[in-house]
């Protein structure tokens, strides 16, 4: 079983640096999307010419790792149609632009991907018991007793601290008295409609009584 996680742990970071690899390459940026913005972007775009301020020469070639914001408004001017403008003499074909415009897009997705994979554990944690208790009171006013047994389990401490979410994991059996909890508390925020009344049933007072308060 060890080895069996070792190996999946191998080929998942194998799979990552893939991915980050394949989202920074300059080599294959000059090979598909270097020669488009040559001849269709940097001309207005450079260090003498920046055509609304913006400048194509300088952004990384790393597209999907660095600049993205920059490469995202070059990648979406271009699919609008927009740029290059529709003023320039030689202008590339819909298909040329349709294919700058998909490397850029895929780029951007692998670039997302090595992102995600290389985010640490993502945690769930769970209120205490006082919390959870203060939570239901202050949203639908019903007084909901966690310590009583059956209910909630006992917080667990670490070094005399209460609330420390490191501590505050969330189980199977926590979401199951949590369920459990709910259906209490919801039972007496909203109790079910009592049935009809029978035959010659006098209907019970309503809350409060029916005699009118003293002047």
């Amino acid at each position: 079983m060890t080895n069996m996680r070792m190996t999946l742990a191998s080929l998942l970071l194998i799979t990552v640096a893939h991915v980050a690899q394949a989202a920074t390459s300059p080599a294959e940026f000059d090979k598909s999307l270097l020669p488009y913005l040559q001849s269709h972007c940097v001309r207005c775009h450079n260090a003498e010419k920046q055509e609304g301020e913006f400048r194509i020469d300088k952004l990384s070639k790393n597209v999907g790792t660095e600049n993205n914001p920059q490469w995202l408004e070059v990648m979406e001017r271009i699919n609008s149609g927009e740029m290059p403008p529709k003023t320039e003499a030689k202008r590339p074909t819909a298909a040329e632009s349709a294919q700058a415009v998909e490397w850029i897009a895929a780029r951007m997705r692998e670039g997302e991907t090595a992102r995600m994979a290389a985010r640490t554990r993502v945690t769930y944690n769970r209120l205490t018991r006082d919390e959870y208790v203060n939570t239901v009171r202050d949203l639908i006013g019903v007084e909901f007793d966690a310590k009583d047994p059956g209910n909630f389990l006992e917080d667990p401490e670490w070094q005399g601290f209460e609330r420390l979410g490191s501590v505050l994991t969330l189980s199977p059996s926590n979401i199951e008295k949590y369920l459990a909890a709910a259906e209490v508390i919801l039972n007496e925020a909203y109790p079910p409609e009592p049935p009809p009344l029978k035959k010659g049933q006098t209907p019970p007072e309503p809350f409060g009584g029916t005699k009118p308060a003293v002047a």
